[in-house]
């Protein structure tokens, strides 16, 4: 037996089956827990996002958060509370400022 003749009978020994079938049914197999995997990331994010909504939804009508500040301290902390609402809510600021000043009037 020379060595090529050696090496192919190692080699296809050694081998796993490849068949098309056998890779369809892998990838298939890694799709379904991968969806499933997914799916339960999802479901957690949505979770989280919906509590977070309706935190940012009772600040917002809390009047004890919303006042017209006096200091200097208050109106910093207005403003980084309205950034960070906004960036929950995923609103531009320009359009918060404006649904705040429409809060506003009469």
């Amino acid at each position: 037996m020379n060595k090529l003749q050696r090496y192919s009978a190692v080699t296809s020994q050694q081998r796993p089956n490849m068949s098309d079938h056998y890779i369809s049914s892998l990838i298939e197999s890694f799709r379904k827990d991968w969806e499933a995997a997914h799916a339960a990331d999802r479901a957690a994010w949505e979770a989280k996002e919906k509590a977070l909504l309706e935190l940012v939804n009772q600040q917002a009508e809390d009047e004890g958060l919303w006042f017209d500040a006096t200091t200097a301290p208050e109106a910093y902390l207005q403003q980084e509370l309205r950034k960070l609402h906004v960036a929950i809510e995923g609103k531009s600021i320009g359009e918060a400022i404006l649904n705040r000043a429409q809060e506003k009037q009469p």
